[in-house]
């Protein structure tokens, strides 16, 4: 079996995954604590003739305690392990190199909501765009359901941190400040402490207000604010500051505010109008009025979707990416991964500093024939 890593430098045991095993791409994407980058693998295996793809998330360890992010991390990783779903960016493999941590999950050719509402979306005509709408609805709420039935609440769902496939399909990403809850709780909505944690024009009204429990109807909240940013081409709420923002939530209690917001040209057919009462209902204020899920697939905007179809895919796409198209921003093709770092972000790590990152390793294992397999090996 042979590794077509050219890199003298980087020492590797063949059945242990590192940052010899890929080679990089282009940068996808950009965060607080490093880059992300499309990435292939770089072994010559009988089950990689295909070329297989993957996103990975590349973060400086010297930023990482800049910013005390490494508990954050080690948070993030305790969850995605143990997830797995068609509408998820679903983990495969976490190591280190002495100055960085590598996060390798499913790779999403479509790019994110955002770049798709500030690009794509204006090439798209009005009628597919309804039905594509709808199909991204029923998978962000199927996504959502799944990680709250693992009593995880996101809390950062945004345009951003949802990602389109190559097929048309959505998945899930950055669990960075998502919250597990105690696996006895069954009560989600009472359940943990509020606060000023995620995205702010994209937290519920409750997180804002730092309400002292709040739960899951708040990830609800924000596929509205998804939903809404779709149609409109426009953020929900507008305000920077928390205080301007409470006040904003609290203007909108009467949902015909909402309404009139959408555009016209979105309330002529009847889909579009279940689209502007759907969202309405995920947008109250009022956590106790807001929609679960429940009543999510039985509203009449969803009613004619079979959710145990949509998760296996077997649902009418209406729109599919151009993959020979960028479907990121430009700006991210400039960097390389392993290239023109920072030494303040990527400097080297003394032995102390380097044992609080003894946790940030998720390995999977490659056997003497080439097989892939999440069993530790005898003797590595």
């Amino acid at each position: 079996m042979g590794v077509c890593a050219s890199n003298p430098v980087v020492t590797y045991d063949p059945r242990l995954v590192n940052i010899a095993h890929f080679k990089t791409e282009r940068q996808v994407g950009e965060g607080s604590f490093g880059k992300v980058h499309a990435v292939t693998w770089r072994l010559d295996c009988s089950e990689t003739k295909e070329t297989k793809w993957f996103a990975m998330k590349t973060m400086g360890k010297k930023k990482m305690l800049k910013g005390k992010a490494v508990k954050a991390c080690e948070r993030e990783l305790e969850l995605l392990k143990n997830l797995n779903h068609p509408f998820l960016s679903n983990l495969h493999v976490v190591f280190q190199s002495p100055k960085k941590v590598y996060f390798v999950l499913d790779l999403y050719f479509g790019g994110d909501l955002d770049f798709f509402v500030r690009r794509t979306s204006k090439t798209i005509p009005a009628e597919t765009k309804s039905k594509l709408f709808q199909l991204y609805a029923m998978e962000m709420i199927i996504a959502i359901n799944y990680i709250h039935t693992q009593h995880i609440v996101h809390r950062d769902i945004k345009p951003a941190n949802v990602v389109i496939s190559s097929e048309g399909h959505i998945g899930l990403i950055d669990f960075n400040v998502a919250k597990k809850l105690d696996s006895n709780v069954q009560n989600l909505a009472l359940s943990f402490k509020g606060g000023h944690t995620g995205t702010p024009r994209y937290m519920a009204p409750e997180m804002l207000k730092q309400v002292e429990k709040v739960g899951h109807l708040v990830d609800y909240w924000a596929v509205g604010l998804t939903l809404f940013e779709l149609y409109t081409g426009k953020s929900f709420l507008t305000k920077n500051k928390f205080d301007a923002l409470m006040a904003e939530c609290d203007s909108y209690a009467d949902s015909a505010k909402i309404r009139n917001r959408i555009p016209k040209k979105y309330t002529e057919t009847e889909l579009d109008k279940h689209a502007i009462d759907f969202i309405c209902s995920l947008l109250s204020v009022d956590p106790s009025k807001r929609i679960s899920y429940d009543e999510c697939i039985k509203h009449p905007y969803l009613a004619d979707l079979n959710p145990d179809e949509v998760i296996k895919l077997n649902v009418s796409v209406p729109w599919k990416p151009d993959a020979s198209k960028p479907n990121f921003d430009a700006s991210h093709d400039a960097d390389q991964l392993l290239l023109g770092d920072d030494e303040e972000d990527f400097g080297k790590i003394s032995d102390e500093e380097q044992a609080t990152f003894s946790n940030l390793n998720y390995n999977i294992h490659r056997l003497d024939n080439g097989e892939v397999t999440d069993q530790p090996l005898v003797g590595t």
